[in-house]
């Protein structure tokens, strides 16, 4: 019998947490919006766009910073470097909408200042960046070949792993 008594406490104890999907109590003002939240590969710098695609109007927001939208369809339209991600999302009432932009990484090179990186995509010759050390550069995900010059040296790291949404670091001595 103790134990009958626990588990229905537990279940009543269970059934009192808040419920963080559509809520049914929730003010009818609240239900007329929804939050969004889009993660990026660089936050710091990447600029996103919202553009409603029922009345077309245009909004702004900071990336892992969410944001209280009124429900309906949204273009969402990611700035990173050289690269725009674009999805589109439908966001319902007192509901929070995730979009985390996949396929893009970035890449970070500890070298002397003034060295210059050159990336190719692992087993061609086509150039896919240029960049000065001091930058941290967003790539699509894959295997790079990693060029690092630097006055009148250089050094080579093949097969350098870019992973969506992470910063792969690569040290290079001279």
């Amino acid at each position: 019998m103790k134990t009958l008594s626990r588990w229905i406490f537990a279940a009543l104890m269970l059934s009192a947490l808040p419920a963080y999907a559509l809520d049914p109590v929730a003010p009818v003002s609240e239900r007329k919006f929804g939050m969004l939240f889009v993660k990026t590969p660089m936050p710091e710098t990447d600029v996103i766009t919202l553009t409603s695609t029922g009345g077309g109007k245009k909004q702004t927001a900071k990336p892992g910073i969410e944001v209280k939208v009124p429900i309906g369809d949204y273009q969402v339209s990611v700035k990173m470097q050289d690269y725009v991600y674009e999805q589109q999302v439908k966001v319902g009432g007192t509901e929070r909408t995730e979009v985390v932009v996949p396929g893009y990484g970035n890449l970070k090179v500890s070298a002397p200042k003034g060295a210059t990186i050159e990336v190719y995509k692992t087993g061609t010759q086509s150039l896919v960046a240029k960049f000065p050390a001091s930058q941290v550069k967003v790539l699509p995900t894959g295997y790079y070949d990693v060029h690092i010059h630097f006055e009148k040296d250089s050094v080579t790291m093949n097969n350098v792993w870019i992973v969506t949404n992470t910063t792969r670091e690569v040290a290079a001595k001279f």
